[in-house]
C-alpha cells in the first residue's frame, strides 16, 4: 500500500473513533444521573409482594406505586369546600394529570384526567395498579374492564361500585379529554 492510501484510512478510522467516543461520551453524561429502576420490571408494573392499602395522601406519595410510577407533584389548592386538590403529573405518562383530593390528608377523590386519547394499555394497567393500592387487594380487573368499556364514551350517568369507591369514567363533552373519578363511598 502507498502513503497516501495508508493516511486515508488512518484518517477513516480516527475520524469514526472520534464519533464514536463523543457519542458514548455524550450519551454517558446525559444518563448518568437517571434511575432507572423503572425498566427492571419488563411490564412497568408494581412488583405485587405484598399491597398495602394507602388512605390518605402522605400513604400514597411514599408508596410503591408513586416512586414506580415517577409521579411528582404539579402544584395544589384548597377547595371550597374545605380540603385540598393535589395535581400530579409523570414523564411516563405525558398528557395526563393525576388529582387527589384530600380532607386532612385522607384521599376522598381521585380524577385522572387523560388529554390525549384514547387511553392506552400502559395507562389502564397504572390505573389498576392505583385501584388495588386504594383497595389492599389485587382485584382490579372488573373495575379496569368497566373503565375501559365506558372512558371514551360521553358521560352517561354509568358507576361502578367497587370495593368501597364509586368510579365513573366517561370523555368530557368539552375538551374530548378522557376522565376516571374514583370516589371514596362513605
Amino acid at each position: 500500500m502507498d502513503k497516501k492510501r495508508i493516511l486515508v484510512i488512518f484518517t477513516i478510522i480516527l475520524f469514526i473513533c472520534i464519533c464514536t467516543s463523543t457519542v458514548g461520551v455524550t450519551i454517558y453524561v446525559l444518563l448518568k444521573d437517571r434511575d432507572f429502576d423503572f425498566f427492571k420490571n419488563e411490564d412497568h408494573t408494581l412488583q405485587k409482594e405484598s399491597i398495602e392499602k394507602v388512605q390518605t395522601l402522605s400513604d400514597l406519595e411514599s408508596s410503591e406505586f408513586y416512586e414506580t410510577y415517577a409521579f411528582e407533584k404539579d402544584e395544589s389548592w384548597k377547595l371550597a369546600e374545605g380540603g385540598e386538590n393535589t395535581v400530579y403529573k409523570s414523564d411516563q405518562f405525558k398528557g395526563m394529570e393525576f388529582e387527589v383530593q384530600t380532607m386532612n390528608d385522607d384521599i376522598f377523590s381521585i380524577d385522572l384526567i387523560f388529554f390525549t386519547s384514547p387511553v392506552q394499555q400502559k395507562e389502564l394497567i397504572m390505573v389498576g395498579d392505583l385501584l388495588e393500592l386504594l383497595s389492599g387487594t389485587e382485584d382490579s380487573q372488573m373495575a379496569v374492564d368497566f373503565i375501559e368499556e365506558n372512558v371514551e364514551k360521553e358521560k352517561d350517568g354509568d358507576v361502578l361500585e367497587w370495593d368501597m369507591y364509586k368510579i365513573s369514567a366517561y370523555e368530557s363533552l368539552f375538551g374530548g379529554e378522557q376522565v376516571i373519578v374514583i370516589e371514596k363511598v362513605e
